[in-house]
C-alpha cells in the first residue's frame, strides 16, 4: 500500500509541480500542429460570424451570438455570471403580449 502511495505522490508532485506548464505547452503546441492550426486559420472568421446578422427570415432563429451566450450561461451554472447571461437572453427572445 505504501508503495501505491508513494507512486502516486510523485505521479501528483510531477504534474501538479513545475513540470505542468512545461508539458501543457508542449500539449497545446502537438494538438495546434495536429489539428492544421485552426486557431489562427479561423480567427478571423469567428468574429465575422459573432457579429453577423440572421440571414434567414425567420423571426424565430437567434443569431450566433446569442447562441453562443445561451451555450455559455448553462455551462457556467447558476451562479451570478450564468444566471444573469441566462435570464437576459431569455427574456430578449421571450415576447409578453
Amino acid at each position: 500500500m505504501e508503495l501505491l502511495e508513494s507512486f502516486f505522490g510523485v505521479i501528483g508532485d510531477l504534474t501538479w509541480g513545475w513540470a505542468l506548464v512545461p508539458f501543457l505547452v508542449v500539449l497545446g503546441v502537438f494538438f495546434t500542429i495536429i489539428s492544421g492550426f485552426v486557431q489562427f486559420k479561423y480567427f478571423i472568421r469567428m468574429f465575422r460570424v459573432l457579429s453577423s446578422r440572421n440571414q434567414s427570415g425567420d423571426p424565430n432563429t437567434i443569431t450566433a451570438r446569442e447562441a453562443l451566450l445561451l451555450s455559455v450561461g448553462g455551462r457556467v451554472g447558476g451562479g451570478a455570471v450564468g444566471s444573469g447571461v441566462h435570464w437576459s437572453t431569455a427574456r430578449a427572445h421571450t415576447k409578453v403580449d
